[in-house]
């Protein structure tokens, strides 16, 4: 059975002030997003993949993500989703900004059916331009969903291909965590926690490998 995200803040999250680009002269990279990268599923913020992820790439982070989030869907509050965190994001005047997930615009088309995929595309082609004409195409990656469960779905695999037609169209890097297959039924035992819905501990450094190298390979 499918299991939809909780909406959950999280851990991880900060705001611009909270980077150290003026006192150690590291980039940054923002970040918006999901639980998956606000850190849910693991006790420290520390232990999240966003953090690990910026570690590996040597970048200090400014992490917007917000648990039960996305294009469409604005979490508990309703107020939160990642046009809302990209306009806070911008401010952090950042070297790279990555957006992450989906899942949660999957469960409001496909479970709650409060959004469709044609909301879905004007949401992400807003937002990939308010980013684009904030920091420019080359310092924006797009990240599509990462699928959790054992069953397939056709409806995420919609939802990411209005995703990357996006991405594409606004001129994005796409990574594509489905169509390399991140997380699979076969290793999900292991990286996805026992809410099946969201990364173990292994799990989140895991993905932030995969991500990390994902990146380094497009800059």
């Amino acid at each position: 059975m499918l299991v939809a995200l909780p909406a959950t803040g999280g851990c991880g999250s900060a705001d611009p002030q909270e980077t150290r680009r003026e006192r150690d002269g590291r980039a940054v990279v923002a970040v918006v997003g999901d639980s998956y990268m606000a850190g849910f599923g693991v006790t420290s913020a520390d232990e999240g993949m966003a953090v690990l992820m910026a570690d590996r790439l040597d970048m200090d982070l400014a992490n917007f993500a917000v648990g039960g989030t996305g294009y469409v869907n604005g979490g508990q509050s309703g107020t939160q989703s990642y046009a809302v965190q990209a306009n806070s994001a911008v401010a952090a005047d950042a070297n790279l900004y990555l957006v992450e997930g989906a899942l949660n615009d999957w469960q409001a088309i496909y479970q709650a059916h409060t959004s469709d995929l044609d909301a879905l595309s004007e949401a992400a082609r807003s937002l990939y331009k308010r980013l684009v004409d904030a920091t420019g195409a080359g310092n924006v990656i797009v990240v599509g969903p990462i699928w959790p469960y054992d069953e397939s779905d056709a409806g995420i695999g919609e939802v990411n291909d209005v995703l990357k037609r996006e991405a594409a169209a606004a001129g994005l890097d796409y990574i594509d965590p489905l169509e390399e297959g991140w997380i699979t039924p076969d290793n999900n035992n292991q990286y996805i926690g026992p809410d099946l819905a969201h990364p173990s501990t292994l799990g989140h450094i895991y993905l932030a490998r995969k991500l990390a190298a994902a990146v380094r390979s497009l800059r």
